[in-house]
C-alpha cells in the first residue's frame, strides 16, 4: 500500500460544483433518510421476519432458477441494513454541517427548506425574504454544509443518485 504523506492531504479541501450538486441532493432526500432510519431502527426485525415468510424472498435474482426464501431474506436484509447505515453517515454528516453554520439567517433557511422539508416558496414566505434573497442564503447553506461532508469524505462516496 502507497503511503500518503502530508504534504498530499488538503486541510481545507474545497468543495466543486459536482459536490454541490450532491451536497443538495443529500439535502432534498434528507427528510426521506430520517424517516428511514427511524422505521428500520423501530420495524427493521419486523421486516426480515416478514421477507422470511413471506414471498418477497422467494427470488431476490431474476435469474435463480431455485430459490431458498432464508438466504435470500438474509441478503434483503443486509441490503437494507447497508441502506441504513449509509442514510445514518449521511444524515450525521447533514446535521453537523448544520450546526457549524454561523449565520442564523442561512441555518434557519436550511432547516425551514429542508429539514422542515418545506417548498422554497412557502419557505421564503415563511422566513419573509425575497425570494432571492432566499435562494442566496440556501446556497450559502448548502455550501457550508457541502464542506463540512467534504471534509468528512462523505461527498466522496461512490453513490449513485
Amino acid at each position: 500500500m502507497e503511503e500518503i504523506s502530508y504534504e498530499q492531504l488538503e486541510l481545507f479541501p474545497s468543495i466543486s460544483g459536482t459536490d454541490t450538486d450532491r451536497t443538495q441532493i443529500l439535502l432534498e432526500k434528507f427528510c426521506f433518510m430520517k424517516d428511514f432510519i427511524a422505521e428500520f431502527e423501530e420495524n427493521g426485525e419486523l421486516l426480515y421476519l416478514a421477507d422470511i415468510e413471506g414471498e418477497r424472498a422467494r427470488k431476490v435474482f431474476q435469474d435463480e432458477t431455485h430459490a431458498d426464501k432464508t438466504p435470500n431474506a438474509v441478503v434483503l436484509h443486509d441490503i437494507r441494513k447497508w441502506k441504513y447505515n449509509e442514510f445514518k453517515l449521511a444524515v450525521t454528516g447533514i446535521e453537523m454541517g448544520y450546526r457549524m453554520i454561523r449565520d442564523s439567517e442561512v441555518k434557519d433557511a436550511i432547516r425551514i427548506r429542508y429539514f422542515e422539508d418545506m417548498k422554497p416558496m412557502r419557505a421564503a414566505r415563511e422566513m419573509r425574504m425575497d425570494k432571492n434573497t432566499f435562494k442566496r442564503r440556501i446556497a450559502a447553506g448548502i455550501e457550508a454544509i457541502g464542506d463540512t461532508l467534504k471534509l468528512m469524505n462523505i461527498l466522496d462516496r461512490n453513490w449513485t443518485f
